[in-house]
């Protein structure tokens, strides 16, 4: 996932499509933090929804991209700039 000033650019590795979402498409974010825990074993991690004017909902989370937090703050400055 590739993050500009207008827009992010989601490319998935697998079946090869690109998805470009321009900022002005996004109606609001949210953040969340799920947490398993299986005995003494507990992970949690932060994640990311995406509502699009459209309806439809992205969502994605740290562990599955590197620049998730570079994201999330342009995606936070673009709507609360």
């Amino acid at each position: 996932m590739n993050v500009y000033d207008h827009e992010i650019v989601i490319k998935n590795l697998v079946t090869k499509d690109v998805q470009v979402i321009n900022f002005t498409d996004i109606r609001k974010i949210k953040t969340n933090r799920p947490s398993y825990r299986e005995g003494d074993y507990n992970e949690s991690y932060e994640g990311l929804e995406m509502e699009l004017i459209d309806g439809s909902l992205i969502s994605f989370d740290e562990e599955q991209y590197e620049n998730y937090r570079e994201i999330k703050a342009r995606l936070i400055q673009h709507d609360y700039g």
